[in-house]
């Protein structure tokens, strides 16, 4: 299992690739424990429940913490999505490596 934190990656939905941040571990912002994966795909605009989906992480962009506010969280995530969509290894043109 990799590390608790967020993560530049790409998703693989119906054999279409899209670029992905994915946040793994708990959510601290609002003191929670469960260990879980979030992936919000970038440009993505349909229903996933029920689906599949194959997650690609491709670098670690940070750990996870708390953030003092919700308004702080947000911030935070944009920021976040806009260096994913810098990054050229996210390119849907390249293949899923499947481990």
């Amino acid at each position: 299992v990799p590390l608790d934190g967020v993560y530049a990656g790409r998703a693989l939905v119906n054999g279409q690739s899209h670029a992905a941040a994915v946040s793994i571990g708990s959510l601290p912002t609002f003191a929670q424990r469960a260990f879980q994966i979030e992936a919000h795909l970038l440009d993505f605009d349909a229903d996933l429940y029920g689906q599949t989906i194959e997650l690609e992480l491709i670098d670690l962009l940070r750990e996870q913490r708390a953030y003092g506010s919700v308004d702080a969280l947000k911030v935070q995530i944009d920021r976040d999505i806009e260096q994913i969509r810098s990054m050229q290894q996210l390119d849907p043109a390249r293949a899923i490596v499947h481990a």
